[in-house]
């Protein structure tokens, strides 16, 4: 039986002053404009009304938070850099779903799919620019000017790596079919705002330059095998959702497990495959479940796995470096050990 991994308590503690700093931040206006960004993190409906249940975990402002007081300084200092990172996540994400074309799901459709592309398209980099005046608000905070200026670069480089790496991505699908290789380079580049998040909250925080490396690299591993888990459990739980899920997978060839199927598969089970992926027949229970033991039975599940493993071996090599105290070392862990594990 697999161990369920329990959900971190800084998720909790933090979560009132990261939804505070993001409210002050996204502010009350009545434009549409913030209407959507309001959408975007959870607060609101599309109507525009009070959706208390949709807010999610904050969980890069939470790694922000916890590597500045794993270093011995203040989470509240570093709570602007926090905010700003889960603004650039909001702008990655809606920008990511208008490429991929996914439309969410019926309670809770993309922020494009309600507005359109080209309003989705300002609404995201509406959040990357409240994203950078967010991270200058650390001034405010008596952060020192260097690291105010630090932070705002570790920032943008994460977002143009992550820019860098989708174009890349695009450019293969335009060439080539995908590889389990430019899948895992896919997975790396949604990993650099976790790498930027600790390392943000390490520097204001007063970390070494060694300790706030070896952060950033303990974020990105930890983002790494996240999102690897993430793609494993999209199209092989046992969730209702993760039905509909893998025929969209199979359909776009996008997640780790099915690009690995498809590049090891005989021709008899690409051809099973490809006929979901174009719907030739029609897809019950039963055929959704040969599906799921074609995908068992080629290793996806397994090289998913081990891609995860991996990424977590490497993020726990870091933490390891960073040389912090046990007690706070130990809530890193736990953060990254619910994120990465089949219990998040």
């Amino acid at each position: 039986m697999t161990q369920v991994v329990p959900r971190p308590a800084a998720f909790d503690r933090f979560h009132g002053d990261l939804d505070a700093g993001l409210k002050r931040v996204v502010g009350d206006r009545k434009s549409v404009l913030y209407a959507m960004l309001r959408y975007q993190l959870g607060w609101t409906d599309q109507m525009g009304m009070p959706d208390p249940h949709a807010a999610p975990d904050r969980v890069l402002g939470t790694m922000c938070l916890l590597c500045a007081e794993a270093v011995g300084g203040d989470p509240a200092q570093a709570l602007p850099a926090a905010v700003g990172v889960e603004l650039a996540h909001a702008f990655g994400e809606i920008h990511r779903a208008i490429r991929e074309g996914t439309p969410g799901s019926a309670d809770r459709p993309k922020l494009w799919w309600v507005w359109g592309h080209a309003q989705g398209i300002n609404a995201g980099d509406g959040m990357y620019a409240l994203a950078r005046l967010a991270v200058m608000d650390l001034e405010e905070k008596n952060v020192e000017a260097a690291t105010v200026v630090q932070a705002a670069a570790c920032l943008d480089r994460a977002c143009l790596e992550m820019c860098e790496l989708q174009h890349g991505d695009i450019e293969h699908e335009s060439i080539s079919p995908r590889t389990p290789e430019s899948c895992v380079e896919g997975l790396k580049g949604r990993a650099t705002l976790y790498g930027c998040a600790a390392e943000m909250g390490a520097l204001i925080g007063g970390a070494s330059a060694p300790t706030a490396a070896a952060l950033s690299e303990f974020g990105r591993e930890t983002g790494v095998a996240a999102g690897a888990r993430r793609e494993l459990d999209l199209v092989l739980s046992a969730t209702p959702e993760a039905r509909s899920d893998l025929i969209e997978a199979l359909d776009k060839r996008r997640t780790l497990p099915i690009v690995y199927a498809l590049s090891v598969a005989t021709d008899e089970a690409r051809t099973k495959l490809e006929a979901a992926a174009t719907r030739q027949s029609a897809l019950d229970d039963d055929h959704l479940d040969e599906l799921t033991g074609i995908l068992e039975e080629l290793g996806a599940r397994d090289y998913a796995t081990r891609v995860a493993g991996q990424h977590a071996a490497s993020a726990m090599a870091a933490l390891a470096r960073a040389d912090l105290d046990e007690p706070v070392a130990q809530q890193l862990q736990q953060l990254a050990s619910y994120l990465i594990g089949p219990g998040r």
